[in-house]
C-alpha cells in the first residue's frame, strides 16, 4: 500500500534548529555512539546475504583459472585499466574464473596491507547477479545497494554524506524502521553511486567486478551498461577499472576496452579437470585408452565446461564398458546444451514425465526459490479441486509424505539437474546446477515434457506457465485451512499465523505476479472472477489483510474489491469482463443485492478503505491501458483519496508520463494540490528520474514555475532537494524560476541544495549567476554554513570558488563555519576552509571557544591536527573560563577515564591522542620560540 510522508520545511527546520543550538551541549561519548549506531544501521540496510558473490558457484579445481592471468586482454586491463568484458557462452565457467579474480585481488590487497601494516590503498568490489537467487541478487537496486556498501564501509566520511544526502535519519523517523515500513529503490541509490564512486576514486584504486551481467534481463543489462559507462566517464582520476562478465547473447556489451574470449583459454581447465574427475576410476581401459576417451570429451566440449561436466557423469556411469562403447556414447551426445538436456529429458518414461512436469515448473518459474516443505505443497495441488483438508493433497500421486522423500523423488526426475542448496534463510531448497538449464527449461524444456516435442513457443511456454501457477496459489488461498484460520483469528494476529502455512506467503505475495506475466503474454485472467466467487469479498479481504497488514492497527475493513486489485496490478482482461457484468447487470436478485450492500450501489467504481478508486490504482501502477479502460466506463477522474490525492497526482508522483498524458487528455484538474499545498510540478519534481512528465507539466499555460507551497517552497525547492540535475535543468531553463526564492525558514534553493549535499545542482544554481550565495535564513545561517554542516567538502569548495562568499560569517549562535565544521568533525570541510587566506582561525565565541577548542572537546582527533597544522592557530588561547585547548582534552581524558571505560575505548584513544598532539604542538612552537 502506498504511504503518504510528511516532509514540510518547517519539519526540517525543528531538525536544523536543533543542530544549531545543542551541539555544544552533547556529551561527547553520547554523541558518538549515537552517531556509530546510526552509521551501522545505515550500512545494515543497504546489506543483505550474498551481496559479493552467489553461493553456488562450484569452487574452482586445482589449477585451473590460471591461464587467463597471462591473457593478453587480462593483462592489458590490468596495466590500462578500462572496461574488461569476461566473454563466454552458457556454461563456460565465467562465474567461476570471476570469483577466481576476485578472491585473488582481495588476498592480494590484504597480503599488501600486511607488508606495508597500513590498510590497503586499492578497492575490490564486487557484485554477482543470479537469476535463480532471491530478488535482490537480480536486480539493480541490488547492484546498487552492494556496491554501495562496500565503498561506504571504507570511508566513514562518505557514508556520513549518504546518510545526510538521503536523510537516512530524518526518513528513519518519518516513515519508520527501514526495511520494514520503507526501504531503499533504485532511483534513491542510482546517483548516490555514482556521487560515491566519483569521489572515492579520485585517490584510490578501485577494481568493480560484475559477473553474469545477462542474468539481470536484456533491458535492465543495457541500461546498467548506459551507467556504467557514464559512471566511467564521471571518474576523471582514471582509478576505476571495471571487469563484467556476460554471455554474447543477447548483444548487451558495447564499447569495451579489452575482451577475454573464455572458450579460446579455458580448454586447458577442462582437461584439467577430466583427469582428476574420472580419468583414474576407469580401471577396465589402459592408459592411452583414458587420454582417448578424455581428449573426445574436450575436443566436442568446445569450451563449455557445463557439457564437459555432464559427459563426464555420463562415462562415469559406463564403468566396465569397452573403449569402443565408451567413445560411441560420447558421439551420440548432442554438442549444444539445450540439445543435452533434452535427451537427458527424454529418458523418463510417460508416468515420471507427468510427475517431472510440476515439479520443474515450479523450480523454472517461481519467483523465488521454494523450500522443500513449499515445493511438497505446490505440485500436489490441482487448481481443479477445492483443498478442504490435507488428506485431499494426501490423495495426489503428486504428494509426498515428508521432504526427504520429495528431494529423492526431484533428483531422480531431474536426471541430476537439480540440486539441493542451502537458502539464505537456512532451509534446503532445490534449484537447477546451472542457469543453462533455467534457460532451457524456460524455453524447451516445460513445453517438452507437456507435449513431448518442440512445437510450443517460448511465449506460449512462459504464458501457460505463469497462468498454472497463479491457479495453484489462487486454490492456497481459498483453501479449508486459510479460511478457517481466518474465522477463528477473526483478523487479529492473523498475518503470523498464516505465514506459517505451507506455501500460503508465496501465493500470498506472487499470485499478481504471475498473473501480470501470464496476461502480458496474452492469456486472459477473466476466470479469476469465478474463482474468487464474485461478487462475494471475503476472498479479497482475507488476501489483502494477509498481505498488507503486518500491525493489528493497519488492518483493512472488507472494502477492497476485486476491481481494485485488477486496476492495481494492470489485469485489463478482469477489468473488461468486470465492467462487461456490472453494466449489462447480470446478476440474480439475490447477487445484486448482496453485490450493492457491500459496494455502495458503485459496482464499476467503488471505494476502497483509503477512498481508492480502482482508476487511482491502475493510475499509481502506470497501468495505462487500465485507466483507458476505467476512463471510458465513466471512473470519476477527480476523485480523492483520504489523503487528498487524485489519480492524477498519483501517476505525477511515480513517474507516469503514458498515464499523466492520458489523464491530461481526459481533462483531470490540474490546479490540484496536496495537503502542503505542493501543486503537479512540485509533486513530479520530488521524484528523480521523472523527466517525461517534468516537460508535460512544462508546455502547459496553466502550470505556473514559481508557485509556492503551503511552506513557500517552489518547484525548484523541491527539485534541489532530491538532487535531480535534469529536473533542476529544465526548471531553470524556462526563465521562470527563482533562484533566490525564499521559503517560510528563508531557505533558497541554494541552500536546500547546499544542505544535503548535491553537488552538481549547487554547480548549475552558481552558473546562473543570479544565485545570492551570502543569503542568511532566520538562524542566520548562510549556504556555505549548510554545506559544512552536511559534511559535503566538494560544494564548501565549490561556493568558496565564486570569490563571494563571506567565509568567516556568523550564524544566530555567533558561530562561523569553520568552528562548527571543527566541532562536527568534518576534516575534508576544515582541509577545504583552511586553504582560504581570509578564514579566521583563531575565532572566539561569546564563551571564547575557539574552532581548535571545539575540535578538543569534542574528540574530534583529524580535525585537531588539521588546525595545528596552520601556523597562525593560537594553540594558547584560552576561553571565558581560562582554559586552553590541551586543558580541555586532559578534562576530557579524565572524564571518560572517570565514567570507567576500558582504558582501550575509542573516545579514551583518541583523548589521548589529541593531548600528545597539543603537547608536541606546544613544545614545538616554544622551542622555536627560543630558537629561531
Amino acid at each position: 500500500m502506498k504511504q503518504y510522508v510528511g516532509n514540510s520545511a518547517s519539519g526540517q527546520a525543528r531538525q536544523h534548529n536543533g543542530d544549531v543550538y545543542n551541539d555544544c551541549t552533547i556529551t561527547h561519548i553520547h554523541a558518538e555512539d549515537q552517531s556509530s549506531d546510526l552509521r551501522s544501521r545505515c550500512l545494515q540496510s543497504l546489506a543483505f546475504p550474498h551481496m559479493e558473490k552467489r553461493g553456488d558457484i562450484n569452487a574452482k579445481a586445482d589449477k585451473t583459472c590460471d591461464w587467463i592471468y597471462d591473457d593478453p586482454g587480462y593483462t592489458g586491463w590490468t596495466r590500462s585499466g578500462g572496461l574488461l568484458w569476461i566473454k563466454g557462452r552458457a556454461g563456460t565457467g565465467k562465474s567461476t574464473i570471476m570469483e577466481s579474480l576476485v578472491t585473488q585481488k582481495k588476498a592480494e590487497a590484504e597480503q599488501r596491507s600486511i607488508q606495508e601494516d597500513t590498510p590497503s590503498d586499492t578497492l575490490v568490489a564486487s557484485f554477482f547477479f543470479h537469476r535463480r537467487g532471491d530478488s535482490l541478487q537480480r536486480t539493480t537496486v541490488g547492484l546498487f545497494r552492494s556496491l554501495l556498501h562496500q565503498i561506504l564501509r571504507q570511508d566513514q566520511e562518505l557514508l556520513k554524506d549518504f546518510m545526510g544526502v538521503t536523510r537516512f535519519d530524518q526518513r528513519c523517523k518519518d516513515e519508520g524502521e527501514v526495511g520494514v515500513r520503507w526501504d531503499w529503490t533504485a532511483s534513491d541509490l542510482r546517483e548516490n553511486l555514482n556521487d560515491c564512486v566519483v569521489r572515492y576514486v579520485k585517490n584510490r584504486p578501485t577494481l568493480l567486478y560484475i559477473d553474469a551481467l545477462d542474468e539481470s534481463g536484456e533491458a535492465e543489462a543495457r541500461g546498467l551498461m548506459d551507467y556504467l559507462h557514464r559512471l566511467r566517464s564521471n571518474c576523471k582520476s582514471g582509478n576505476l577499472s571495471i571487469c563484467i562478465s556476460c554471455r554474447p547473447y543477447p548483444d548487451v556489451m558495447w564499447n569495451w576496452d579489452h575482451c577475454v574470449v573464455v572458450e579460446s583459454g579455458n580448454a586447458g581447465d577442462i582437461t584439467t579437470f577430466l583427469n582428476a574427475s574420472f580419468i583414474s576410476a576407469l580401471d577396465s581401459v589402459d592408459q592411452s585408452a583414458s587420454d582417448q576417451i578424455r581428449d573426445e570429451i574436450a575436443n566436442r566440449a568446445s569450451g563449455v565446461f557445463q557439457w564437459a561436466v555432464l559427459v563426464t557423469r555420463r562415462v562415469l556411469s559406463l564403468r566396465g564398458e569397452s573403449i569402443g562403447t565408451i567413445l560411441i556414447e560420447i558421439e551420440n551426445i548432442p554438442t549444444e546444451l539445450g540439445d543435452l538436456y533434452e535427451t537427458m529429458l527424454d529418458q523418463l518414461n510417460e508416468s515420471d514425465r507427468l510427475l517431472a512436469l510440476p515439479l520443474l515448473r515450479w523450480i523454472t518459474f517461481a519467483n523465488w526459490p521454494l523450500s522443500v516443505s513449499e515445493l511438497r505443497y505446490a505440485v500436489a495441488m490441482d487448481e481443479r479441486k477445492d483443498i478442504r483438508f490435507q488428506s485431499d493433497l494426501q490423495s495426489s500421486r503428486h504428494w509426498c509424505e515428508n521432504d526427504h522423500q520429495m528431494i529423492r523423488r526431484v533428483l531422480r526426475l531431474s536426471q541430476g539437474l537439480v540440486s539441493l542448496v542451502t537458502h539464505e534463510s537456512g532451509k534446503g531448497v532445490l534449484q537447477f546446477d546451472h542457469e543453462s538449464v533455467q534457460d532451457y527449461m524456460s524455453t524447451r524444456g516445460i513445453g517438452f515434457l507437456e507435449t513431448s516435442n518442440q512445437t510450443s513457443p517460448p511465449s506460449e511456454i512462459l504464458a501457460m506457465s505463469h497462468h498454472h501457477l497463479t491457479r495453484i496459489c489462487i486454490c492456497r488461498l481459498s483453501a479449508f485451512d486459510v479460511v478457517e484460520g481466518w474465522v477463528e483469528k477473526k483478523g487479529r494476529n492473523w498475518r503470523g499465523t498464516a505465514m506459517c502455512m505451507p506455501l500460503l506467503r508465496y501465493a500470498t505475495e506472487n499470485w499478481m505476479k504471475h498473473a501480470r506475466i501470464a496476461e502480458a503474454c496474452g492469456v486472459s485472467q477473466a476466470d479469476l472472477i469465478e474463482l474468487t466467487e464474485w461478487p462475494s469479498n471475503p476472498f479479497w479481504y482475507r488476501w489483502n489483510n494477509i498481505l498488507e497488514s503486518p500491525d493489528p492497527d493497519r488492518r483493512h475493513e472488507g472494502q477492497t474489491t476485486l476491481q481494485h486489485v485488477a486496476a492495481r496490478y494492470g489485469l485489463c482482461s478482469i477489468l473488461v469482463r468486470l465492467i462487461t457484468l456490472t453494466t449489462r447487470r447480470k446478476l440474480d436478485v439475490f447477487a445484486r443485492a448482496s453485490y450493492y450492500l457491500l459496494w455502495q450501489a458503485d459496482a464499476t467504481h467503488p471505494k476502497d478503505d483509503t477512498d481508492c478508486t480502482p482508476l487511482f490504482w491502475a493510475a499509481e501502477g502506470g497501468h495505462n491501458e487500465a485507466v483507458r479502460l476505467l476512463l471510458a466506463a465513466g471512473a470519476s477522474i477527480d476523485s480523492r483519496d483520504i489523503s487528498g490525492y487524485t489519480p492524477l497526482m498519483q501517476a505525477v508522483a511515480h513517474g507516469h508520463g503514458s498515464v499523466v498524458r492520458t489523464l491530461l487528455a481526459a481533462g483531470a484538474n490540474v490546479s490540484v494540490k496536496d495537503r502542503e499545498g505542493r501543486k503537479l510540478l512540485a509533486l513530479a519534481v520530488r521524484h528523480v528520474c521523472n523527466e517525461d512528465v517534468v516537460r508535460q507539466l512544462l508546455v502547459r499555460s496553466d502550470t505556473k514555475v514559481h508557485a509556492r507551497d503551503d511552506n513557500g517552497q517552489t518547484a525548484l525547492h523541491e527539485a534541489c532537494r532530491t538532487g535531480d540535475e535534469t529536473n533542476c535543468k529544465l526548471l531553470l531553463s524556462t526563465g521562470k524560476a527563482d533562484v533566490n526564492a525564499c521559503d517560510d525558514n528563508k531557505w533558497t534553493p541554494l541552500f536546500v541544495a547546499a544542505k544535503d549535499g548535491h553537488e552538481c545542482v549547487v554547480k548549475l544554481l552558481l552558473e546562473t549567476d543570479k544565485v545570492d550565495v551570502n543569503a542568511r535564513d532566520r538562524w542566520q545561517t548562510t549556504p556555505l554554513w549548510n554545506a559544512a554542516h552536511a559534511g559535503s567538502a566538494a560544494v564548501v569548495k565549490l561556493l568558496l570558488d565564486t570569490n563571494k562568499v563571506d567565509v568567516n560569517a556568523r550564524n544566530h549562535s555567533k558561530g562561523t563555519t569553520l568552528w562548527y565544521a571543527a566541532m562536527w568533525g568534518h576534516e575534508a570541510v576544515v582541509k577545504v576552509l583552511l586553504s582560504v587566506n581570509n578564514v579566521d582561525v583563531n575565532f572566539q565565541d561569546k564563551n571564547g571557544c575557539t574552532p581548535l577548542r571545539q575540535a578538543a572537546q569534542q574528540n574530534q582527533e583529524g580535525a585537531v591536527r588539521l588546525l595545528l597544522s596552520c601556523e597562525k592557530v593560537n594553540i594558547h588561547a584560552r576561553d571565558s573560563e581560562g582554559r586552553t585547548a590541551l586543558d580541555i582534552a586532559r578534562e576530557n581524558k579524565e572524564r571518560y577515564e572517570g565514567y570507567g571505560l576500558d582504558c582501550n575505548n575509542w573516545s579514551i584513544v583518541k583523548s589521548r591522542s589529541i593531548i600528545r598532539l597539543l603537547e608536541e604542538t606546544q613544545g614545538q612552537r616554544t622551542n622555536e620560540a627560543v630558537h629561531p
